[in-house]
């Protein structure tokens, strides 16, 4: 349960970052081609194109809540239908991930600042909603628990 809480409140900075268009914590390494004034400043650092400088670089994928929400619904799955479905589930996100990055640079170009506003708000808007339910499931037992004592 205090996993769900933690994922929950990790989840919901992450969401709520994303709802109000703030500046990432983190660099992705992406060329932005549709900002064309960020190619004329010279002012950071040389590394920036490659993501493998960052320290650590897959936690940037496997962070603190995608690690959470896999301990959570292993702990959820107690039959061997159950555990197929969430080792599936991660093998599946893998292979998304890396068609995702694969294309990443194409659809940043298509999509252009605009549309990467809208997606990334939408994205928000789900990833606060999870975090809201995580918060609700890690809670729960905590209060049927005063209810019963």
């Amino acid at each position: 349960d205090a996993f769900r809480i933690a994922g929950g409140v990790i989840f919901f900075g992450i969401g709520l970052d994303m709802l109000q268009s703030r500046p990432r914590r983190w660099r992705t390494g992406l060329r932005r081609a549709y900002e064309a004034d960020r190619a004329e400043e010279d002012d950071e650092p040389a590394n920036d194109g490659d993501p493998s400088i960052t320290p650590l670089a897959i936690p940037m994928l496997a962070g603190p809540g995608s690690i959470t929400t896999v301990m959570v619904l292993r702990a959820e799955a107690t039959t061997a239908t159950g555990l197929a479905t969430v080792g599936g589930s991660v093998v599946v996100i893998l292979l998304l991930t890396g068609f995702i990055l694969w294309a990443a640079d194409r659809v940043l170009l298509r999509l252009g600042q605009t549309g990467m506003k809208v997606v990334e708000k939408l994205m928000g808007l789900l990833v606060t909603v999870i975090a809201v339910q995580l918060i609700l499931n890690g809670v729960t037992p905590f209060f049927k628990g005063l209810l019963v004592d």
